[in-house]
């Protein structure tokens, strides 16, 4: 460098002084060129991630939008519709007028009248197809019916009619998956359900077990001992009667049938002449000579999954109890107090919620419940002054029988007539 730098040795330091500070700008100049474009560069890649992560969002909201009712589908066009006119509205030209707001607002609730009304007339167009859905289910249910009354010889005046009564919550159809109403008198099918299939009873099976009772002659005043041998092992259920206790046979009936208390149930069947496998045997003599085909009995309890039985049979069991009135009074008294030896007192409750219903006119009834049955409820009771047989089995909610029962009544409180599904 020096060879061309002048021939002055004077100027020669300032010249290179100069040099360096010119060196020394320009290599700054390239680092904050650089230092920018790196800032740049991170910007433009958060912004694209940020782009991203909006349009997603977008998606997620389009697809919650698209997940509404379609009636919705009017009023969010027509959102949509307002909302570009208010846009269009906004005052960015100082030059607009209120008149001209007024009128682009007017406009877009014309478009937005205009975009609903095929919602509209898709709705209406689907309610008359339902409607038409529901009048042609009545005309089947009719037709079979009308068919069925004419291979069974039952006597029907009326049929309920879906049509009828869509819509009405108080006449809405039983949830028990089996179910059966006969009124006695008459022999005639007012409801049923899948009323012959055979299915597990639970303790609907100590009605027969009170019937074995009272029909082998065993004096009710003798007293039994509760022991270790009617704890439930097969399921372990609980119970409140203590092992060591004595009470008479007709407590133990009482308690069996009012509370459905196991091991009432067990030791009445234990005290029998020969044993539980004794008592069995006669609970399924019992069952074939009243013409129950159809049930098989394993247990004075009803514990076993093997207790079973259609509705039809059910019915006559229930009509065969009727012809006792301790069974009658044991199975709707409502509450009963039960003194233990060692001065302890012990109070029990019928599990049947609609006795103590002024509505209600009950004479027997009895409930159960095991895993395999469901919620089970059998009962005789009188409906526009005629004696009905009510069969409800496999109930899910511990409250669905007593609510099926109900629903029955309504339903057949709303003809007038007899009827049926």
């Amino acid at each position: 460098m020096s060879t061309f730098l002048p021939a002055f040795p004077a100027i020669r330091p300032l010249l290179l002084a100069m040099l360096l500070a010119l060196f020394c700008l320009t290599g700054a100049q390239s680092a904050v060129a650089a230092s920018q474009s790196s800032l740049k560069a991170s910007a433009s890649g958060s912004a694209s991630a940020s782009k991203a992560k909006s349009t997603k969002a977008k998606k997620t909201d389009a697809k919650a939008v698209a997940k509404t009712k379609k009636s919705g589908k009017g009023k969010t066009a027509a959102a949509g519709s307002a909302k570009k006119s208010t846009a269009k509205a906004s005052p960015s030209k100082k030059t607009a007028s209120k008149k001209a707001s007024a009128k682009k607002t007017s406009t877009a609730k014309a478009k937005s009248t205009k975009k609903t009304s095929p919602t509209k007339t898709v709705t209406a167009k689907k309610s008359g197809a339902a409607k038409a859905s529901v009048a042609k289910s009545g005309v089947n249910t009719r037709a079979r019916l009308s068919q069925r009354a004419a291979g069974s010889g039952a006597v029907m005046t009326a049929a309920y009619s879906p049509s009828a009564h869509a819509g009405a919550d108080s006449l809405e159809p039983p949830r028990s998956e089996v179910a059966l109403v006969i009124d006695l008198e008459s022999s005639s099918v007012l409801y049923e359900k899948n009323s012959s299939e055979v299915r597990p009873i639970a303790s609907i099976t100590k009605l027969m077990t009170a019937l074995v009772v009272l029909e082998g002659g065993q004096p009710l005043s003798e007293k039994l001992d509760v022991t270790s041998d009617d704890i439930d092992r097969l399921r372990n259920s609980g119970s409140r009667l203590p092992t060591g206790a004595t009470l008479t046979r007709e407590e133990l009936l009482l308690l069996a049938l009012m509370s459905s208390e196991n091991r009432a149930a067990h030791a009445l069947g234990r005290n029998y002449p020969g044993g539980i496998t004794a008592f069995v045997k006669a609970m399924n003599r019992k069952a074939a000579e009243l013409g129950m085909s159809q049930s098989r009995f394993a247990d004075p309890t009803g514990l076993s999954s093997e207790n079973v039985s259609t509705p039809y049979d059910l019915v006559k069991l229930l009509k065969a109890t009727s012809a006792h009135p301790l069974i009658s009074r044991h199975t709707t008294e409502p509450s009963h107090d039960i003194s233990l030896q060692n001065g302890s007192q012990l109070t029990y409750k019928n599990t049947n919620r609609l006795l103590g219903n002024d509505e209600w006119n009950i004479q027997v009834s009895k409930t159960g419940f095991i895993k395999e049955a469901g919620r089970c409820l059998v009962m005789l009771t009188r409906l526009q002054d005629r004696e009905v047989a009510v069969i409800l089995l496999n109930s899910n909610g511990s409250l669905t029988r007593f609510a099926d029962a109900v629903r029955v009544r309504r339903l057949i409180e709303s003809q007038g007539t007899l009827a049926m599904l």
